[in-house]
């Protein structure tokens, strides 16, 4: 119940401080991976049912909130191919050419999704084709969420699967790319862990 949560807020603090406390006595320094581990708890106890009229660190919709601008922006820097922090026609051209090849093979029809996404560049993100930042393109993904469901916890569903598109897409075009084009620390920052689904969502 609330007395239970309340308490065992008021634990994990009582037993961080005597931790701290303990690192002092000792002369020695609070490692960091408890300060990780610390966080963590916190979060997670914040985050827990509590008293009704009692302050919060922070309110599950803002955390949900941060969730999604999060997942944006891991879709942007995925689609971003060269890594100069705006998207270009070709780059979502190409990479959502690298996921139809992974969806339908030698079928897939090159040229009608070429053809597909810069009209979609043109008439959603910029009428001359020039390169966006991460502002126009969460502007416009904003939208194409609040269209399909306004649900926020909806639209972190849709976007983690929008995300694990656009990281099956890196990744073929990374195996292909014999000039390094697509960074591995970039595909290990950002990339959503998990197999490919069967049809091509990230096409937005």
């Amino acid at each position: 119940g609330w007395k239970g949560v309340a308490r065992a807020r008021k634990a994990l603090h009582d037993t961080v401080r005597a931790l701290r406390a303990l690192a002092r006595l000792t002369y020695r320094p609070f490692p960091s991976e408890m300060d990780a581990t610390h966080s963590m708890l916190l979060d997670a106890c914040w985050a827990a049912p509590q008293e009704p009229g009692a302050a919060r660190k922070c309110s599950r919709s803002a955390m949900l909130r941060r969730r999604l601008e999060r997942l944006m922006g891991q879709l942007f820097v995925l689609q971003d191919l060269d890594n100069n922090g705006f998207l270009e026609e070709e780059e979502l051209v190409t990479l959502n050419q690298s996921i139809a090849r992974m969806h339908y093979g030698s079928q897939a029809d090159m040229n009608k999704v070429a053809e597909k996404y810069r009209e979609l560049f043109r008439s959603k993100l910029s009428p001359d084709g020039i390169p966006v930042a991460f502002r126009t393109f969460r502007s416009y993904l904003a939208q194409v969420l609040d269209g399909i469901d306004g649900c926020p916890l909806a639209q972190e569903m849709i976007l983690e699967q929008f995300v694990t598109e656009a990281s099956c897409g890196r990744r073929a075009l990374d195996r292909k790319s014999s000039c390094g084009l697509i960074s591995e620390e970039v595909l290990d920052t950002t990339t959503a862990r998990g197999p490919c689904s069967e049809r091509c969502i990230v096409s937005i």
